[in-house]
């Protein structure tokens, strides 16, 4: 399966679209009405509003991003829970065995984070979530990369992640 025929179960749609960012798009996560963060897109990630937040996937199809405000009275455990069972829903075999936790920032938030070796129809993947606190709320980050292919999305990964703001 190529990436970019991936479209996670988890999510659906709802954020607003800045169309004046020379990077790409701004979305106000996890929307318009009740903006907790904005974060810019490459327009050509094809960026799509969400419920709850914004997914995208590079040209190449080989790197996928998701960002939603997520936490809710599920719980942070609860939404990697979510995130596993939908790669698996999508044919990723994760293998559990090479979980890593960790902890660090994005653009100064402080994230948790969890990375996953796996494999999909086109070789080793890296699955990685970041739960992001800002605001006294939770963005969940999911990557899914092809692992021969992440050095040639690295710069438009730092850009997104620098690119993440609280909302005003």
């Amino acid at each position: 399966m190529k990436i970019r025929t991936f479209l996670p179960t988890l999510l659906a749609a709802a954020c607003l679209l800045h169309t004046g960012s020379l990077f790409g798009k701004e979305f106000k996560l996890p929307n318009a009405d009740f903006a907790v963060a904005t974060v810019d897109i490459p327009g050509s990630w094809k960026p799509e509003a969400v419920d709850n937040g914004v997914e995208a996937q590079s040209k190449d199809g080989s790197f996928y991003l998701s960002i939603v405000a997520a936490g809710t009275d599920k719980g942070v455990q609860a939404d990697i829970d979510a995130t596993k069972d939908m790669l698996k829903e999508h044919k990723v075999k994760i293998n559990d065995s090479t979980e890593k936790t960790g902890k660090g920032d994005v653009n100064g938030f402080p994230t948790e984070s969890v990375t996953i070796k796996g494999k999909d129809e086109d070789g080793p993947c890296t699955v990685t979530i970041l739960i992001v606190s800002i605001k006294q709320k939770v963005l969940v980050i999911t990557y899914w990369f092809n692992d021969s292919e992440l050095s040639k999305h690295e710069k438009e990964i730092d850009a997104i992640q620098k690119s993440l703001k609280a909302a005003s």
